[in-house]
């Protein structure tokens, strides 16, 4: 196995990992640091929180078609809280998976780029966020997350799914993203709202999307090396 299937190797049993380290149980969403960057006010291993009512709203600027999930707890507030405590919701402050993720970017050279913030923050890679840069300090290549916006600081929130618009691949997470403020479902009829406009996802109907984080292989490989393959495995169960 060469240097960087290792290192896929390593990351793919880090996504897993990471559902052993959320925590049971109801919590309350919890207020964001206000300072509009993601980390700022947590380490990783700590709660993910929803943002408060000031930082959704600027997460909604014009530049922006995306919320944080504080927005949308004001109508679902049962999903929202459900959100909270999910391993999606854990994605980015994952002790194991921010180490991983520094190792793999200086034992890369950062050429691993934005390989794992493609799962473990959607909305990153869809608003070009997650760059990756030399620390003149340590010498090494690093990805601050810290430096996130709050719709992308919410690691994979409610419209990292709900503005999916087509699934180019069945993994490594190559989504298109809607760019009209519209949120998709798999409800035919969806009933019309004043915050924003709802529409039916075929993409959100079905296990195809899942598949598109839970299915992960190494792009360097010829054929590429399958890491991760959850998905596979549970449609070879319950074929669609």
């Amino acid at each position: 196995m060469s240097g960087s299937d290792r290192l896929v190797c390593v990351c793919a049993l880090a996504c897993g990992l990471l559902l052993s380290c959320t925590e049971p149980g109801a919590r309350a969403l919890r207020d964001a640091s206000g300072d509009g960057r993601a980390g700022a006010s947590r380490e990783a291993g700590a709660l993910p929180d929803a943002g408060d009512a000031a930082t959704a709203d600027a997460a909604r600027a014009p530049e922006s078609p995306f919320a944080v999930p504080a927005r949308c707890a004001e109508c679902h507030p049962d999903h929202a809280a459900q959100w909270a405590t999910s391993a999606h919701a854990y994605a980015l402050v994952d002790p194991v998976f921010n180490a991983i993720l520094r190792l793999g970017q200086r034992d890369t050279k950062g050429k691993l780029g934005s390989f794992c913030l493609r799962c473990h923050s959607p909305l990153a890679t869809a608003t070009g966020q997650g760059a990756v840069r030399l620390d003149s300090l340590s010498g090494d290549y690093v990805q601050d997350l810290g430096a996130l916006l709050p719709v992308a600081g919410q690691a994979i929130s409610c419209d990292s799914c709900h503005t999916v618009t087509m699934i180019k691949s069945l993994g490594n997470a190559l989504l298109d993203y809607g760019q009209d403020g519209t949120r998709l479902a798999g409800i035919s009829d969806p009933e019309a709202n004043t915050f924003h406009q709802s529409g039916f996802g075929e993409n959100q109907l079905n296990g195809f999307l899942c598949a598109a984080c839970h299915e992960v292989g190494n792009e360097l490989g010829t054929p590429p090396t399958i890491l991760e393959n959850t998905f596979g495995e549970w449609n070879d169960l319950s074929p669609l």
